[in-house]
């Protein structure tokens, strides 16, 4: 099966999006034709339901015995940054005004935060 243009569908298709937000800005706004609000919500439940149905049933029962990495990886993620981050408030290393965004930052999950930085 040959896919367009040699592998490069999604790039072509992430420069078509910009372009037509760029020429139509209108379309994309709450409340607009394409009933943005609704259709972004609709998308992400999409994708995380595709994604999982792509997970491999085996691969993920082995994936879930590993408990200890996955107590590690929680504690770490949800106990320790946060922890640190009050710290980091409570001593005035981090300036009043900053200190709300960084402590929601340091409470989301690391997937999240990260998409936030990019």
């Amino acid at each position: 099966m040959r896919v367009f243009p040699k592998g490069q569908g999604f790039t072509v298709g992430l420069l078509g999006a910009l372009a037509l937000a760029w020429l139509w800005p209108e379309g994309g706004k709450a409340g607009g034709v394409l009933w943005a609000d609704d259709t972004t919500k609709a998308a992400v439940v999409i994708i995380f339901l595709l994604q999982g149905l792509n997970l491999p049933l085996g691969q993920l029962r082995r994936g879930l015995g590993d408990w200890r990495l996955h107590l590690f990886v929680q504690l770490f993620g949800f106990v320790v940054f946060p922890l640190a981050t009050w710290c980091l408030v409570v001593t005035g290393i981090l300036p009043g005004g900053w200190a709300p965004g960084f402590l929601f930052l340091a409470v989301l999950p690391t997937t999240i935060s990260t998409a936030i930085v990019y």
